[in-house]
Order: structure tokens, then sequence, then C-alpha cells
């Protein structure tokens, strides 16, 4: 059950840092280009996972910023998230705060370094004597808090062409349809990703011992991304549980599995970040393993 749990928690992680992407406005439909006028229509629906990748990497490239929700279940357990990021010039700021089992969460990424506001008494578990505390993007994975998952290697894969490319690498689109998300038109794509195809444009800051257990396994990943008229995604669903229950047939912790579910919305496509340090007074160094 934990090394599922790991797995969940650094995918949905990855998907809160895949919130960059094109220009839209407040609703995350497409904003119109300078002296141009807003799309009404929605683009044609793609067949093509290589043509609707590409399509949405055009779009992604136009702008690096975002704001997102997102919502994680594993085995009973819900992690909910919302913040925004940006990643222009290869300078990824980010804000995030989380609803873990009812404690609270709150992650920033300002200049390479990572502040985090932890529950009070995981501070206090954790020798953390200071509201927040700090750590180097490159020293992250030496610490307690992140429990072998390296932020660094996270932190690279905030480029949705990452993302992307296991589309255009290891998906295949089993059905599509023009809908509506939160009053605006959209395009839905229902997408097989074969895993096996897929791992090796896994981050590599997802813990070892996670990874692990899914080498030399064969499974197909179910998506639903759902896209605005500039092929942006405004929403991504993915549903793991049918093959964690597999990975774990036979043991105690597949009964325990349940559902195994991660959600992501995404607003404000190319709206201005505003992520600030917490004051210095307030911040301690994290403390190592």
């Amino acid at each position: 059950m934990r090394k599922a749990a790991l797995v969940a928690g650094g995918a949905a992680l990855v998907l809160a840092l895949t919130a960059c992407g094109g220009k839209t406005d407040g609703n995350g439909s497409a904003a119109p280009a300078p002296g141009g006028e807003q799309k009404d229509a929605i683009s044609a629906l793609f067949s093509d996972p290589i043509q609707l990748a590409d399509a949405a990497k055009a779009g992604t490239e136009k702008s690096k910023s975002a704001k997102f929700t997102m919502e994680t279940a594993v085995g009973g357990m819900t992690m909910k998230g919302s913040g925004q990021a940006s990643y222009e010039n290869g300078d990824p700021k980010m804000s995030m705060t989380m609803d873990m089992m009812g404690a609270q969460v709150e992650m920033r990424v300002v200049d390479k370094i990572i502040y985090m506001k932890l529950p009070e008494s995981l501070r206090a578990k954790q020798g953390i004597t200071t509201e927040w505390t700090k750590v180097s993007v490159a020293d992250a994975a030496k610490t307690k808090a992140f429990g072998g998952t390296d932020p660094n290697e996270l932190l690279k894969q905030n480029d949705p062409s990452k993302f992307i490319e296991q589309l255009k690498t290891a998906g295949t689109i089993k059905k599509s349809e023009k809908t509506t998300l939160d009053g605006q038109p959209a395009n839905h794509y229902s997408v097989d990703l074969d895993f096996a195809k897929m791992k090796d444009l896994m981050p590599s800051g997802i813990p070892a011992e996670a990874t692990e257990q899914l080498n030399g396994k064969n499974f197909i990943l179910p998506m639903e991304l759902f896209v605005n008229s500039d092929n942006l995604p405004i929403k991504i669903e993915m549903d793991m549980g049918p093959m964690m229950k597999e990975l774990l047939a036979g043991s105690p912790q597949a009964q325990q599995m349940g559902e195994m579910k991660m959600i992501a919305k995404y607003t404000d496509w190319g709206a201005p970040v505003d992520v600030q340090a917490p004051p210095a007074d307030k911040v301690s160094e994290m403390p190592k393993k």
C-alpha cells in the first residue's frame, strides 16, 4: 500500500508541475491574439495521437504559466491541491496548497529554492522549529521530508512536452468527441497509454522502490484528456487503479487498494504568476536524513 501511495504521490506532483502552456483567459479558453478576436469554434478532432500531441505542444509553447487544481484518490484517501505555476526561462516558480487527510501542506518554489509549510505535528517530528522550512532544489532528495522522491528531477519534467511525448510514444486514441467543459467548448479524447512504452519517459524523481515493481510489467493506463480551442489541456483524468490491482494481485494490499485516480484541471493559461519567498525570519533549513 505504501508503494502504491508513493507512485500516486509522485505522479500527482508531476501533474501539478506540468501546469504550463498557452494563452487563455480566466475561464481556461483561448485568449485572443493581439489584434485578433476570440475564437468561438472548437478545432477539429484528431484521430492520430501524434497530430494531437503536436497541436497541443504548439499551443503550450506560447506561454509558460497556468493555475491548476488537482485531486488524487488512493485506497480511500484523498489528496486535493491547487496552485499556480510559471516556468519562464527555465526558472520555475510555483505555489501549491495541498490537503492530505485533513492536514494542510503548502509548497513554494522560488529562485530554485523549495519552501514547505508542514503541519505542526510533522514539523515537530522532523525537528523543524519555524513555520517554514527550505531546501535547494538540488539538495531536496537528501532531506527527510520528500521520502526519497527527488523534486529536482520532477521539476525538470515541468515542460509540458514531456507529458505530450508520452502521448506521442505510448498513446492510442480510443474515442473522441466534441463536448463542453465548465461552460466552454472542448474536445474530449479517451486515450490508452501503453506503460511499457511510457515508463522510460516517467520522471526519475519517482522513488526507485515504487518504480522497481513496475519493471517488466505490461499495463494500459486509461486517460481522459479535454482540450480547448487552442488544443491546450483543461482537464486530465488518469485511472491507475486497475494497473495497481493487477500489480498487487494476491497480496493483502490488493484488497485495500480501492480506487487510484488523478484529476487535474487547468485555467488562466498565460496569466502572470506571483510567487514570493516567505519572510526570512519564519524560515529554517530543512533537516537532512
